[in-house]
């Protein structure tokens, strides 16, 4: 892709660091004229090194330019659908925010925000991202029936309760469980499908509390939750471990082949035993 090959010339560019005429000789102990002609050759071959290099990256300029006129084409046309294509359209928009170079820059943007008060007039990079996230996670059916700001909630309290670095690519309200604060420090489990943006937001203050009073997580949960939280259905399970153990909870009896695959994607990390004594 376009991208690609760009990050690959990039990657490759820089000026080429050579030795003085001086240093050359005396590394060489060669006469004064062979030097300056080998220098001469060097100079000549990098020249056309770089020469061959600026040409790649021109190439690699136009190409990125052609595709961002394709996508840009594309968006505009969803724009002018409304909102029955929200999740086409975010869908689209997260790939220019995200590829690498940004693909925005093929449009002469330098900035995120230069790129969406250009061609996303009204938005900001904040509900540009709201946006992103829930045409990310949610069918343009859900996001009819539940609202954006309710599913960026649910997004968000995904994210947080798997631990990984983005919620899942898609996330089923009817498998999703919410876990509330009830009387008397009991609590309530609540579908997802059937909770009210005040439901979320108080199971995700519950989250965000007990991570605050639990001890840090080690370095070996991390990594089983972002694992779980590649897989949708296994968006609920809870996770504690340690250097020694691990345990876990919620695990839905239809998904243990997920659950089991999830987890042999994991290296094990045993602690490095104490030598002598």
């Amino acid at each position: 892709m376009a991208e690609a090959e760009a990050r690959v010339i990039l990657a490759r560019m820089g000026k080429p660091k050579t030795k003085s005429g001086a240093a050359r000789l005396a590394a060489t102990k060669m006469p004064v004229a062979k030097s300056t002609h080998a220098a001469k050759g060097t100079a000549g071959s990098a020249k056309k090194g770089a020469a061959g290099l600026e040409h790649k990256l021109v190439r690699a300029n136009a190409a990125l330019k052609k595709e961002f006129a394709k996508v840009q084409a594309a968006m505009r046309k969803l724009r002018g659908e409304g909102t029955q294509s929200f999740d086409a359209l975010y869908e689209m928009v997260g790939r220019v925010l995200t590829t690498d170079p940004p693909l925005y820059v093929g449009g002469g943007y330098r900035t995120k925000e230069d790129f969406i008060a250009k061609e996303l007039p009204g938005e900001t990079l904040r509900s540009v991202q709201r946006n992103v996230l829930v045409a990310r996670c949610f069918s343009p059916q859900e996001e009819a029936k539940h609202g954006i700001a309710f599913l960026e909630e649910v997004a968000l309290y995904a994210k947080e309760l798997t631990g990984a670095a983005e919620p899942p690519p898609a996330i089923d309200l009817d498998k999703l469980a919410f876990t509330l604060p009830g009387k008397g420090g009991a609590t309530v489990r609540k579908k997802a499908a059937r909770a009210t943006i005040d439901d979320v937001r108080r199971a995700r203050r519950a989250l965000r509390k007990g991570a605050s009073t639990r001890r840090d997580a080690s370095p070996i949960e991390a990594t089983l939750r972002a694992a779980l939280g590649k897989h949708k259905a296994l968006a609920d399970v809870s996770v504690r471990a340690s250097a020694e153990r691990a345990s876990f909870g919620n695990v839905p009896v239809a998904e243990l082949a997920a659950f089991g695959a999830a987890l042999a994607s994991v290296k094990s990390a045993r602690p490095a035993k104490k030598q002598g004594g």
